[in-house]
């Protein structure tokens, strides 16, 4: 999950999905936050496979 801090927005195009503004914050599974700078491409993290856990139970 990505936590956009107000300020914050994504942009898409046809060359993926950059953060604007100010940070963002993203959550994982498992996973320490991460503080995410604006200008990052998003694409390599939103290609990652779910963590299949979520889905069980």
């Amino acid at each position: 999950m990505l936590g956009l801090r107000e300020g914050a927005w994504l942009r898409a195009s046809g060359g993926g999905t950059v953060l604007h503004g100010r940070d963002a914050v993203l959550f994982r599974r498992g996973w320490e936050a991460e503080e995410i700078a604006p200008g990052t491409g998003l694409a390599p993290i939103m290609a990652e496979p779910p963590d299949q856990s979520i889905f069980d139970g």
